[in-house]
């Protein structure tokens, strides 16, 4: 809740969404108007005035309105929330793998990986057995 004054210097309320939703929500439970300060609306008659079935239908337009906007904006949070952490963990592998180039017979990857070729496993083989090389 927001007071302002305008140029005629008259006090004047401003509401957000979510206060404006719970004045209208209040107007329907209780079927009688109230200004922006949440003081009971008078008439000329010094009576309360009350709702008229097209205020009703606007106020209730107006909260189904703010409950889907609510809807939407969780829903749209919590699936970035989840394509973020699903790319946290893409762009972490990306930047820890790096690619393997292969030439020839022989496996050249990073440090981590270091895997040897299949000759190189031959004749580690061969030197311990001499079994592979047809002796």
């Amino acid at each position: 809740m927001r007071k302002i004054k305008l140029k005629s210097g008259k006090d004047y309320t401003v509401l957000n969404p979510k206060e404006r939703k719970d004045k209208y929500k209040l107007e329907l439970e209780t079927g009688k108007k109230f200004t922006n300060n949440l003081k009971p609306k008078l008439g000329k008659n010094g009576r309360q005035l009350k709702l008229q079935k097209s205020e009703e239908g606007f106020r209730t337009g107006y909260i189904s309105a703010y409950i889907d906007s609510a809807k939407t904006y969780f829903s749209r949070q919590k699936k970035q929330q989840e394509h973020v952490s699903w790319n946290k963990g893409k762009s972490e592998a990306k930047s820890r793998d790096k690619p393997v180039n292969i030439e020839g017979d022989k496996l050249k990857n990073n440090k981590r990986y270091d895997i040897p070729s299949f000759s190189e496993i031959v004749e580690k083989y061969n030197k311990g057995k001499g079994i592979l090389n047809g002796k």
